[in-house]
């Protein structure tokens, strides 16, 4: 019986660890409002990366917009958990891009895959940035993560005191949430299956 009992557990970790490795659709539609230049509109979202493009089905109808169009745009994964992407500015072009918040605030930690910082660039940048105003800056070494929050505040008392390894997703959410003045209490919530 106890074997039986421990390949259980061993197929219920697999299958747990499964469902949190797996990648939010952002191709599909979600219930959510959008916040333009201008406007908030209510309707369903369908988010396009790639093209740094959001599709909002409402009352009036099917519209398209660019990221330059967009401050941020909030709705409901498919789990029901609330998540926020934001438009900003970055690259030697200075392009508008769509990012996805992981910790939304004055402050935010956004987080974007492959981003060159110029068209014929080789290399991708790190995922994680951060928006000043309406420009994005990448956090792609620990001495540029310490250097902007020294310019915000100082919180290097605050990562010697957790310990935190500030180039670890889940480091940089507490690091971020804390920055952002988010109880932590609030930082599970907000971070979700990240954390």
């Amino acid at each position: 019986m106890e074997p039986m009992k421990s390949f259980f557990t061993c197929i219920f970790i697999l299958l747990h660890s499964l469902a949190l490795a797996q990648v939010h659709d952002l191709s599909k539609s979600y219930p959510g409002y959008l916040l333009t230049l201008t406007d908030s509109i209510h309707g369903n979202l369908t988010i396009d990366m790639a093209s740094n493009t959001l599709m909002l089905k409402s009352r009036e109808g099917l519209t398209n917009y660019a990221a330059r169009e967009i401050q941020k745009a909030v709705y409901f994964d498919q789990k029901g958990e609330v998540r926020t992407i934001m438009s900003g500015y970055w690259g030697s072009d200075q392009q508008a891009y769509l990012f996805e918040a992981v910790v939304a605030g004055s402050t935010p930690l956004l987080y974007r895959e492959g981003l060159k910082f110029a068209q014929h660039d080789d290399e991708d940048f790190p995922p994680f940035f951060t928006k000043v105003q309406n420009s994005v800056f990448s956090l792609g070494s620990k001495r540029t993560i310490m250097n902007f929050l020294e310019e915000v505040g100082s919180y290097g008392d605050f990562v010697k005191k957790h310990k935190l390894k500030i180039k670890e997703k889940q480091d940089l959410i507490l690091l971020f949430c804390h920055v952002n003045g988010i109880d932590p209490i609030e930082i599970s919530a907000i971070a979700g299956d990240d954390l």
